[in-house]
């Protein structure tokens, strides 16, 4: 009963993930650059449409992994199933993460400290998901179960917070090209993330 329970948390702490909550709404002026990639530089730049098309996207495929783990979990409670939903959710967010690395930065002036900021969140994510792993391999009692259970919602709310620390971050970069906040407005990726 307790390792049901505990199996549960978990599964409904994926299912409702799909958080990125504040990425897109309000309507704003849409300014965006043309998409360029330097040819003396390795680094990609895209406009800030674009770049914030790709990072929302990242957060789509990224939930879009996480929600059949969590149905998964909650039809098939069991044991193997919890541990093997930590594999799984290490190599979503480990994806997302390189996802986000994947980025370059978007063609405003604040380009190089939205880049800085995405990053070290895509840092963070790789330590949450070691922190989920760990949590979940090596359950054997009941309890423990329920401690990694514990320990795996904690971790998912922390990345959620993580999450939008960053993206008030990006809001409030602003340039003569436009800001960030009119870039997630306006991204299609952003908005289906909103209305998901």
């Amino acid at each position: 009963m307790l390792r049901r329970r505990a199996t549960a948390l978990v599964a409904a702490s994926l299912i409702a993930v799909p958080f990125v909550a504040g990425c897109g709404g309000g309507g704003g002026s849409s300014s965006t650059t043309s998409s360029t990639t330097t040819a003396s530089s390795t680094e990609s730049t895209a406009s800030a449409t674009d770049w914030a098309n790709g990072f929302c996207g990242a957060f789509k495929d990224w939930s879009n992994t996480l929600k059949p783990i969590g149905q998964n979990l909650q039809s098939n409670p069991t044991k193997d199933n919890l541990q093997s939903a930590g594999d799984d959710i290490k190599g979503a967010n480990e994806t997302l993460a390189d996802d986000l690395k994947g980025l370059g930065k978007p063609d405003i002036s604040g380009g190089d400290e939205a880049k800085s900021a995405v990053n070290t969140l895509a840092d963070q994510i790789k330590a949450d998901s070691d922190t989920i792993s760990n949590a979940l391999s090596d359950t054997s009692t009941a309890g423990e179960l329920v401690a990694a259970a514990s320990a795996v919602t904690t971790t998912l709310l922390t990345l959620q917070n993580q999450v939008k620390n960053t993206l008030s971050q990006l809001k409030t970069i602003n340039s003569e090209n436009g800001s960030l906040k009119d870039a997630f407005s306006d991204a299609s990726n952003c908005q289906a993330l909103q209305n998901s």
